[in-house]
């Protein structure tokens, strides 16, 4: 289920898109698997933070989904010059 995001604000307009996305949001939104992503968290490529409550065992980790962008572009660039 496609999750709906919005910047709190009504101005009549399409919601903004979102800044950050989870693992399963990238590839909803641009085909990447999760394998990939985290290979490209691990080489920098995507640029990501986690955060959790002090003394929890589960974090969540959030992609900078311009760092996608960015990555895609760059890949469009080099293919199709």
């Amino acid at each position: 289920m496609a999750r709906k995001y919005s910047t709190g604000k009504p101005t009549g307009q399409e919601p903004a898109e979102p800044e950050h996305g989870t693992m399963r949001d990238v590839e909803q939104l641009f085909g990447i698997s999760r394998r990939v992503c985290e290979q490209k968290v691990r080489d920098g490529t995507f640029q990501s933070v986690v955060f959790s409550e002090a003394g929890s065992r589960k974090s969540t980790r959030l992609i900078y989904l311009d760092s996608v962008r960015r990555y895609l572009r760059r890949q469009q660039a080099t293919q199709y010059p």
